[in-house]
């Protein structure tokens, strides 16, 4: 299985240089790469093929319950997990901060609004999942996803 895993990672940087586009950060869908073994290979794949900085999806409970939020144990187990991958892409860029675990699909204007004043010193990244209208593959795909109000977010507006 490991074999297979490190043949789909090898796969994914190769189709991407494939692209001639320059490699940014490397990430993973769902975040996959928090597990210990993707994020080994991704990081040792990826740095030969000239991977500089990857996204540590650290979203810190202390500013989600300023911004109102009810925490559970998972959220401070995750943001725990999180100095795992840290500690794993040491010499790598990354950011310091994710937001928008907690309200994916959900960056309204008004969390947003409530999130800026708490945002730490250090790299923040917001997860947004914006679009103009929602289609039959964002329906199927994201039923319960805000992207009308992200985008107006993005813009400052009032849905």
């Amino acid at each position: 299985a490991r074999r297979e895993l490190r043949a789909e990672i090898e796969a994914q940087f190769a189709a991407y240089a494939a692209t001639g586009l320059t490699l940014h950060h490397a990430d993973a869908h769902k975040h996959m790469h928090l597990h210990p073994t993707v994020a080994r290979m991704m990081i040792e794949v990826g740095r030969k093929f000239g991977l500089t900085r990857i996204r540590i999806p650290a979203e810190p409970p202390w500013v989600m319950k300023l911004c109102g939020e009810k925490l559970g144990l998972g959220d401070y187990a995750l943001y725990a997990w999180t100095r795992l991958l840290r500690a794993q892409a040491r010499g790598m860029a990354a950011n310091d901060y994710v937001f928008g675990l907690k309200w994916s699909g959900h960056m309204t204007l008004a969390r947003l609004q409530s999130l800026l004043p708490h945002l730490p010193e250090g790299v923040s990244e917001i997860y947004f999942h914006p679009a103009t209208a929602r289609d039959e593959a964002l329906r199927a795909l994201m039923p319960e996803y805000e992207h009308e109000a992200e985008f107006a977010a993005l813009l400052g507006l009032r849905p």
